[in-house]
């Protein structure tokens, strides 16, 4: 939302420093909702029940190859995955129809960054079980990890087939949709992963992500509510919950909202941002004040809280606090054109011409229509 002032009570002054602000080509705004804080589930699974010494291939294993392959196993199941590899690629070629070794085969390649061999890997294990879901699985996460949602999206179909009542997989499956910009579908998947796993919260916490991105604020809302009501320290449930509520113009209910993210992350920077926009969107200026020193507090650098700062002080005519709170963003960024201006339009209200006059100068040299502007308002 965009930041903006009260127009009531306002001097000559005022009016002209409101006057100059919305001349500027930016408006601060809160901070975008968190779609991914919560990690997709893609635990790279383990078949354990066919993991050492035993296969579900057609033809029979030697001792000698089935020592590669339980070596190799051993290795992967104790972190070296480096010793771990050579076995197994060895496996696979003396018995290529050993599922489990092209698998953990994958897996190694997976964990070891080598994605696309993961994927062959993989895809060598489905082919021999076209029913190995853990193979789809971990099948679908390589892909994910090469930026190809569509493929990872196939995968978990598969995983479904086999396994109808797997909520991570449901879950999965509407992440994917998510990332692909297909809310709806989503929406449906996280439905399903909730109707068979009622206490999965991630899962209404996703719903309320994919229901905000179809502009659907208030089932938005019961979602995120459905995600708290599971996990009552869900601080970007809060958070996404907050700005929902912030959308419909509920500013009471989001303050309330950010103060729970806070509780539960007492350093979060941008809790305490938007908690500051909340303020000023009710006209609590000295509210307001107060969240944007906290967010500076901790990030003495964010400039963008200094810029909105001195607005604040702005609106409630302390200019030498307005001047102050802009001088700080120079400190960062000397050359900070939008901080330059409002610092110059700071010093004209507050009575210092001169000062004003030097940001006019400085401004020539950055922009020359903004150094304009600044020099009608000196001199009109």
């Amino acid at each position: 939302m965009a930041k903006c002032f009260q127009e009531n009570c306002l001097d000559g002054k005022m009016s002209l420093f409101l006057t100059c602000f919305l001349i500027l080509a930016f408006s601060i705004q809160a901070f975008a909702e968190v779609n991914l804080a919560i990690p997709m589930k893609e635990e790279k699974a383990v078949k354990t029940s066919s993991a050492w010494g035993t296969h579900t291939g057609s033809q029979q294993v030697s001792l000698a190859d089935e020592e590669l392959y339980t070596k190799g196993a051993v290795f992967f199941a104790t972190g070296k995955y480096e010793k771990a590899l050579p076995l197994l690629r060895e496996a696979t070629e003396k018995k290529p129809q050993n599922e489990n070794a092209w698998f953990f085969l994958g897996y190694c390649y997976d964990i070891l960054g080598y994605y696309e061999e993961a994927i062959r890997a993989y895809e060598q294990a489905i082919k021999i079980n076209p029913d190995f879901a853990d193979a789809h699985r971990n099948l679908a996460v390589a892909y994910a990890n090469i930026d190809l949602p569509e493929d990872a999206l196939k995968a978990y179909k598969h995983i479904i087939r086999i396994k109808p009542h797997d909520a991570e997989a449901r879950y999965n499956q509407g992440t994917f949709y998510a990332t692909l910009g297909f809310h709806e579908e989503a929406i449906r998947a996280y439905k399903q992963a909730a109707h068979i796993n009622p206490d999965f919260a991630d899962a209404y916490f996703k719903m309320g992500f994919s229901y905000s991105q179809l502009d659907l604020h208030d089932h938005a809302i019961k979602a995120y509510q459905k995600a708290i009501r599971i996990s009552a320290d869900f601080a970007d449930a809060y958070f996404n919950l907050a700005l929902s509520y912030g959308k419909l113009g509920l500013f009471r209910k989001e303050i309330e909202a950010y103060k729970q993210v806070i509780r539960i992350n007492p350093d979060d920077t941008l809790a305490y941002f938007n908690l500051a926009i909340a303020y000023g969107n009710l006209g609590h200026f000295e509210d307001e004040i107060a969240a944007y020193k906290q967010v500076i507090r901790i990030d003495p650098n964010f400039t963008v809280a200094y810029h909105n700062l001195g607005l604040a002080y702005a609106n409630i005519q302390r200019y030498d606090n307005a001047v102050e709170a802009f001088k700080e963003i120079l400190r960062i960024k000397p050359d900070d054109v939008a901080a330059h201006y409002p610092l110059g339009i700071a010093y004209l209200l507050a009575g210092d011409e001169r000062a004003a006059m030097q940001q006019y100068k400085t401004l020539q040299s950055l922009d020359r229509d903004l150094a304009e502007q600044l020099y009608r308002l000196i001199y009109r």
